[in-house]
Formats: C-alpha cells, sequence, structure tokens
C-alpha cells in the first residue's frame, strides 16, 4: 500500500487535518480521516500519526463513539431473536445514555469509566447518583412527554425514589454485550484493546434454592398425572433431570414431542428389564432418564 501523504490547513482559529484513505469498496467514493488540532505542531503530529496507523492497515475511527460502534454491532452479530431484544433493551436502557456519545479512543484508556458503572449499577439500577427522583406507578408510565413533563397524571402510587441494586446477573449481561461489542471494535482496529476485558463484574451469587422432598415431588407428580399425562412427563423430566423450565420445554417441543416421551417410557416400564432410557440432549450432553413412577396409561 502507497504511504498516505496528508494535508493540514487554517479553519479559523484551529487546524485541521485530512489523510486519504483511499476509495470505499461498496460507495466508491473517495474517502479521508479528519483530525483537528489547535496549533500548527500539533497538527503535524497528528497528522504523522494518522498516516502511521493507516500505513499499518489501521483505520482511524477517531470520532466513532460507543453509539456508532453499537449500531454497526447489531447490524452485523449473529444474535437469536430473544437475545437481541434483551440486548437491545440493555442498550437503550443503561449503555446508550451512559456511554453512548463517548469516543471508543476516549474509553479505550478510560477502563475506570466501566468499572464505576457497574459499581453504580449495584447500588442503584437507576443510577440517581444521589438525586431526588420519583419512582412512578404503575411500572411501565415513567415516560415523559416532549417538554419533559410524565405522560400521567401523579398520584398516590407515584413515590420518591428508593434505590434498588441491579442484580449481578444483569450487570454481567450488559458486561458481556459491552465486550463482545468491543472485540469487533478491535477486529475492525477502531481501538487497539479491549477496555471490558479489564473492568471488573460484581460477583454473581447463586440462590440457594429449596428442593421439594420426595414425598412432596410424588404428590405433585400424582397431580400432574390426575389432570393430564403429558403434563406428568413434562414434571417428571423437570424433576429427574434438573432442568430449568425454559430448556425443559423446548426439549419437550410442546405436545407431540411430551407424547412421544411418554410413549418411549410407557414402553421402557412394559419391558421390566430396569435399564435407564437414555437419551442424547440437542447439546450433545448425555441424560439418563430412569423410568417415570407411574403407571400404565
Amino acid at each position: 500500500m502507497r504511504t498516505p501523504q496528508g494535508h493540514v490547513r487554517r479553519r479559523g482559529g484551529s487546524y485541521q487535518i485530512a489523510v486519504p484513505l483511499g476509495r470505499d469498496p461498496i460507495t466508491g467514493r473517495y474517502r479521508y480521516a479528519y483530525e483537528s488540532a489547535g496549533s500548527a505542531e500539533e497538527a503535524e503530529a497528528k497528522k504523522a500519526e494518522l498516516i502511521e496507523q493507516i500505513s499499518q492497515g489501521r483505520q482511524p475511527q477517531t470520532k466513532a463513539t460507543v453509539s456508532d460502534l453499537l449500531d454497526r454491532w447489531l447490524g452485523v452479530a449473529e444474535l437469536e431473536l430473544n437475545t437481541r431484544a434483551g440486548y437491545e433493551g440493555y442498550i437503550e436502557r443503561v449503555i446508550r445514555p451512559v456511554l453512548g456519545s463517548m469516543k471508543l479512543r476516549e474509553l479505550e484508556v478510560r477502563v475506570d469509566i466501566l468499572d464505576v458503572l457497574y459499581a453504580e449499577l449495584h447500588r442503584c439500577r437507576r443510577l440517581c447518583g444521589g438525586r431526588e427522583l420519583v419512582d412512578h406507578r404503575p411500572i411501565g408510565r415513567g415516560r415523559r412527554k416532549e417538554n419533559g413533563e410524565p405522560d400521567h397524571d401523579c398520584d398516590e402510587r407515584c413515590r420518591p425514589h428508593r434505590c434498588r441494586p441491579l442484580e449481578p446477573a444483569s450487570i454481567a449481561q450488559i458486561h458481556s454485550i459491552l465486550r463482545r461489542a468491543f472485540n469487533f471494535a478491535v477486529k475492525w482496529r477502531w481501538m487497539k484493546e479491549n477496555p471490558a476485558r479489564l473492568a471488573t463484574v460484581p460477583r454473581n451469587t447463586a440462590e440457594m434454592s429449596d428442593p421439594p422432598t420426595p414425598a412432596e415431588a410424588m404428590w405433585l407428580l400424582e397431580a400432574a398425572e390426575a389432570s393430564s399425562p403429558d403434563l406428568a412427563v413434562f414434571v417428571w423430566l423437570v424433576m429427574v433431570t434438573g432442568a430449568r423450565g425454559c430448556r425443559s420445554w423446548c426439549g419437550c417441543r410442546g405436545h407431540r414431542a411430551a407424547s412421544s416421551a411418554r410413549s418411549a417410557a410407557s414402553s421402557d416400564r412394559s419391558s421390566r428389564t430396569g435399564m435407564a432410557n437414555t437419551r442424547r440432549v440437542p447439546s450433545g450432553r448425555i441424560v439418563s432418564l430412569p423410568a417415570p413412577p407411574m403407571g400404565p396409561d
């Protein structure tokens, strides 16, 4: 690649640096990298830095912000529908209002900002900063009109704000969004390093579960079988695999799959071999399913 030259010109009380980047491969338009400086010496130094970056194949995106990166990343990231909806919610509620206007090059050397953000979210999910706010009720009606006033008439349900911490799992989701987006910025050479890799995320402490006793589990299974045999198979799957409800439901894939599982279990019971019914789940993990303690149809 031929080394670009670039030029410096004075505009008012400052100096503008322009270095050619070549033609855009998609639009065919000629592109330039721009920077500004307060003196001629500073302008020459910045021009030399831009030329070095371009010569090394690193496109200077000096004006790119976190919001620009998120928009570009969401356009190319391969995300499931539900995952994308959840990510966009975190971006619009938390990330864009706080970090959206910040330049990537500035954030690259200010990793402490991410630590402060996570710590403040762990203290108050609304990032009140000690300000006197109002928690509007019902939930979801705290939006504002164009003049900044609430879009509803406040009553006794609208109370003074009380800080509630954001769950560590939600903060970890926000951190995951930033880390993945910054990985793309590094790959696109918008940044040298991923600042999220150095940030500290609050520890996610799992809640202690309170599983039912064997007697309670049998009572629940009998009640489910009395209501619906397919429901009983579903409850049994949750009990013996320890899977969360959403995963169990996805594994069953609705009524027909539940019926198939129930038929397989009935066939296993009729054989009276006492051997476990081993099946492979979509993730590749082997799960041994014992015969359910249910009577024949």
